[in-house]
């Protein structure tokens, strides 16, 4: 009896074959063949139906593919292998990769389990991906990267997705050196763009730059100086290469590749300080647009870091050191003025009737719009305070105990004082109303 479907476990209105009759009926359910019917296996039963009055029978891929796989034996190393390929036509990529690993379990030499999984042959046995670019950086550091590309080529085509993040990473900068190697920027800053699509939120600055600084390079290549190879730390890289000497060099050297983003880096710290420098000039005229400007300038200082950790570390928590006073001198200043024009401690001849009705006396009703428009305004500003102390606290939380008698009147306000005087007038305006 030959199985055409799912196995009734599986069975489901999402995997379940369908039969098309002649008559132009459907039926749906696990369907196996009986001689000269077919029997469908429904929610409600099983029935018959004789083969000569059906149309055709359709069966989703996930359930062919169990049909198929309950009819091989474990052994058949043929079947199996040709099953994986066939789910890898159809896209089921963990069912092929499941039919290679049966067909390698019986025959643990079988070639092409072994390409199709990504493997390959490493001295006189099989590699997984992690051996496998074990061996390929060996082969990079002698210098072979024709060899390197050989064993790469069926882990990128075959295997790629079957690994974890930090993995596929290491592929990509695997491939990024093979090809700057070989002279082809542009494939190398394809596979740039590749690796920075699977590296972590933290290293993605870092590789999108790797990415440009070689397609812009043009040749693979970039011009070291010699102020440049003070920024070299020992250690960085593989103590074989020999000196790095000034002069266009080649960027697979992660040493000439940390000089270049250390230039692009400069850069951000360059127009950070710019900007830091136009903040001290203006902070005692505009205390607002000084402390945006060094917001603007920590932020460039910021970036930095993501293309070299603490790059710009120092000029960070210089920026921050500006600004945190300049904030805390903004923020007690709106509180203050929020305070003089707070209603609750004002009298607007106010009038209270049966029901709740309210109604003011005089120029009352003018005077309190006056009033809530001014603190609203204030209590807005208080408000976009809070946001940049809650995060340059998270960040810089030293910075904040020198100010610890600002923060707590500024704090106490937001969080008390505010939603007091709210609710105050929310009451107000239901009143009115």
């Amino acid at each position: 009896m030959r199985i055409l479907a799912i196995a009734a476990l599986l069975a489901s209105a999402c995997f379940a074959d369908t039969v098309y009759m002649k008559d132009g009926r459907k039926f749906e359910g696990t369907v196996t063949e009986q001689g000269e019917e077919y029997a469908i296996k429904g929610k409600f039963g099983t029935i018959k139906v004789k083969k000569t009055d059906v149309e055709r029978v359709d069966m989703p891929p996930t359930g062919e593919y169990a049909s198929r796989s309950k009819a091989l034996a474990d052994k058949d190393v043929d079947g199996h292998f040709d099953l994986g390929l066939w789910c890898k036509e159809k896209g089921m990529k963990a069912e092929a990769k499941a039919e290679f690993e049966k067909v390698l379990r019986t025959d643990p030499h079988h070639a092409g389990a072994h390409k199709e999984l990504g493997h390959s042959r490493v001295g006189e046995r099989w590699g997984t991906p992690l051996e496998l670019m074990d061996s390929v950086e060996a082969l990079l550091r002698l210098n072979k990267a024709d060899k390197a590309r050989d064993m790469m080529a069926p882990l990128i085509a075959n295997a790629l997705d079957g690994l974890e993040k930090p993995q596929q990473a290491r592929a990509w900068k695997i491939m990024i050196s093979i090809e700057l190697r070989e002279g082809k920027a542009d494939s190398a800053a394809d596979a740039a763009d590749k690796a920075s699509e699977v590296v972590t939120a933290t290293e993605k600055v870092a590789a999108r730059t790797k990415a440009e600084i070689i397609r812009t390079s043009r040749d693979g290549k970039y011009d070291v100086k010699q102020e440049d190879l003070v920024t070299v730390m020992p250690g960085q890289t593989d103590p074989g290469l020999g000196p790095l000497d000034p002069g266009r060099r080649p960027l697979w050297d992660d040493r000439v590749m940390l000089i270049a983003l250390r230039g692009v880096a400069q850069r951000d710290i360059d127009k950070g300080k710019k900007l830091a420098n136009d903040a001290w000039n203006i902070v005692g005229s505009d205390k607002e647009k000084a402390f945006r400007l060094y917001a603007s300038a920590e932020d460039f200082y910021d970036h930095a870091n993501e293309i070299v950790p603490d790059f710009g570390r120092q000029y960070q928590v210089e920026a921050v050191g500006k600004q945190v006073p300049i904030l805390f001198d903004i923020a007690v200043e709106n509180v203050d003025k929020a305070d003089a024009a707070n209603p609750l401690v004002k009298s607007y001849g106010l009038v209270w009737h049966a029901g709740g009705a309210l109604t003011f006396t005089g120029d009352g009703l003018a005077r309190y719009q006056d009033d809530k428009r001014t603190w609203n305004a204030y209590a807005g500003k208080i408000e976009e305070c809070m946001k940049d102390i809650s995060r340059l606290n998270n960040r810089f939380p030293a910075e904040f105990s020198k100010h610890k008698i600002a923060y707590d009147k500024v704090d106490n306000y937001f969080k008390k004082r505010i939603p007091e005087i709210r609710a105050w007038l929310d009451k107000i305006e239901k009143a009115l109303k």
